[in-house]
């Protein structure tokens, strides 16, 4: 997997082809899209780089509880980066047999594509690749951007050039301070989406528990918890700074850390420094990539499998 993260700036270089893009709803007021793990983690990216943009993600079953008249005015997005994943051909299903409307699919293949084809949907075929769904987030994020009405945010996706060996190199860094502990990702609830992002990455790939919240919430909540921590090396916050966050949560963050040390508990900052958000978020996501990969391979982990969740979903099928 490292050596694929390597080969990141690829992605950028996607031009997704939409199969039947003339039957795509020109006039939608906002998107609905139904994805699970790392096929529904390009909106958080998009909603992070151009906050606003009007896209709901369904992690479920069938559909999301909302009046018809919010279906009437939605583009529908079906999103499963194998084209087998449950919960979203569900989701494509109940839309055919309620609204009879065309649902926008994006997958490599499987039985998603194969639905779209035999309804005459629209649909988005993502590159056969070494990436595996939650480190593909280029290619998947430059697929859901050629929906959107605003193009800039596309073009720029598509110019988009990270400078990988950097951020690797400031990977080795952060492995050292957090591999002996079970990390609490903060960000502001402008990055909430960081550090969810970095959340997943810890789990799938570093097959290691992780948590996540956002700051200033957290603060009048969980930040109790650590009031009375008897193993104060257990957990490990980890703070992923934003030079372009709001100076009161800037504040915040100080207040935490020096909260924390005096109680004996280490914490440990990322800082987010570039201005451009192309480039912050996607640094940070790589940066997120690197971090798990490498400790994957500390613990002698395969990175790149899953396979107490591929076991969950023969249980259930």
């Amino acid at each position: 997997m490292i050596e694929t993260l390597r080969t990141y700036n690829d992605q950028f270089k996607f031009v997704p082809q939409i199969i039947n893009g003339h039957l795509i709803k020109k006039n939608y007021k906002h998107i609905i899209l139904c994805g699970m793990g790392g096929s529904h983690l390009p909106v958080g990216i998009l909603k992070t780089i151009q906050p606003g943009i009007d896209i709901y993600v369904h992690r479920d079953y069938d559909l999301p509880p909302f009046d018809k008249s919010f279906f009437e005015h939605a583009l529908l997005v079906a999103s499963s980066y194998s084209g087998n994943t449950a919960e979203v051909i569900s989701f494509y299903k109940k839309a055919k047999q309620l609204f009879d409307v065309p649902v926008v699919c994006i997958a490599t293949g499987g039985e998603l594509i194969s639905l779209a084809t035999a309804h005459n949907d629209p649909y988005i075929i993502l590159p056969q690749s070494h990436f595996v769904p939650r480190t593909a987030l280029g290619f998947s994020t430059i697929a859901l951007a050629s929906l959107l009405h605003d193009k800039t945010i596309f073009e720029k996706l598509s110019n988009l050039h990270i400078d990988i060996a950097q951020v690797e190199q400031s990977a080795q860094t952060i492995v050292a301070s957090v591999q002996d502990a079970t990390p609490v990702f903060y960000a502001s609830t402008q990055n909430m989406h960081m550090a969810y992002n970095w959340k997943i990455k810890f789990n799938e790939t570093a097959k290691r528990h992780a948590f996540y919240n956002v700051f200033p919430e957290s603060n009048h909540n969980e930040l109790e918890g650590y009031e009375f921590s008897t193993n104060k090396s257990a957990y490990i916050p980890v703070l992923l700074r934003d030079t372009q966050d709001d100076p009161r949560i800037n504040a915040r963050f100080d207040a935490f850390e020096t909260l924390l040390k005096e109680k004996g508990i280490q914490t440990f900052s990322i800082e987010l420094t570039h201005t451009d958000p192309y480039q912050r978020v996607f640094r940070s996501i790589i940066l997120g990539d690197f971090v798990s990969a490498l400790l994957s391979q500390k613990s002698g982990v395969v990175m790149s499998e899953v396979p107490l969740i591929e076991e969950f979903k023969k249980r259930i099928i």
